[in-house]
């Protein structure tokens, strides 16, 4: 697992802990806050009341959440993005880079986690999933957007990565059960029609020259969402290794 420091200083550079290129970053989050505010609207018709979002950044997901909950955290072990985050203040909203917070908090009816799990090495990963379990609510939810690779992946890029196969070791032993999962996107390995309409926009590679400057980001964002919604393909992208997990907590799991 990276460092403190390491996603630290990742959040005083860019202002958020995700990818170091705007471009890329800023389809890859709009696409995620897509897929997650979809599923989660069908998992939850009426609104609940505890969510936790582990691994929150600078809180784009916890905007998604305080939606459909009376309540939401926002958990982060790297401070700087955390004091991102705590500037949308809202008082239905905590944002807390204290692990002893989360049970203070409990029991959640949901918890998020983006791309956090998949990095972690197994022993972290085991006592990650415990942890979640023992604040979830019996027959709550956990909606991670992950990517655990298969043993001949492991093998071929030479990477200590925890295999699906392990992770879904993990989950039975700690009473959590696969309700689905969604494949999602990948720009290299799965490229949605949306990815590539915004990828290949000329006026949008024009714009990548001056990536890092606050008016590319803006435009970005803004193509980066209408072409999300004209295509609305980010989930269910065949020939895949990246999923969106839907997760629950058996009722006895306590």
């Amino acid at each position: 697992m990276l460092s403190k420091d390491f996603w630290n200083d990742r959040a005083i550079r860019h202002g958020h802990t995700g990818h170091s290129e705007p471009f890329l970053y800023t389809f890859d989050q709009e696409a995620r806050k897509f897929a997650v505010e979809r599923i989660v609207s069908h998992l939850f018709t009426e609104n609940k009341d505890k969510a936790l979002d582990f691994g929150c950044g600078s809180g784009d997901f916890v905007r998604i959440l305080k939606e459909r909950f009376s309540f939401v955290v926002g958990y982060d072990f790297a401070e700087k993005v955390v004091e991102i985050a705590r500037r949308d203040s809202d008082p239905r909203v905590k944002f807390t880079s204290e692990i002893k917070d989360l049970r203070e908090n409990s029991v959640y009816d949901l918890i998020l986690s983006v791309t956090v799990l998949q990095d972690l090495e197994e022993g972290e990963l085991s006592s990650a999933v415990k942890e979640l379990s023992l604040v979830l609510a019996s027959n709550g939810y956990i909606i991670a957007v992950e990517f655990f690779v298969t043993e001949e992946w492991k093998s071929l890029n030479k990477e200590n990565r925890v295999t699906n196969a392990k992770w879904m070791e993990i989950l039975e032993r700690n009473g959590i059960t696969v309700v689905s999962k969604h494949s999602f996107y990948n720009p290299i390995e799965a490229p949605s029609a949306s990815w590539n309409e915004y990828n290949r926009n000329f006026f949008l590679r024009f714009v990548r020259l001056f990536r890092y400057t606050a008016f590319a980001r803006k435009i970005f964002l803004r193509k980066a969402r209408e072409i999300i919604q004209k295509h609305r393909d980010v989930l269910g992208v065949e020939n895949n290794t990246y999923y969106i997990y839907v997760l629950q907590k058996a009722a006895n799991a306590d």
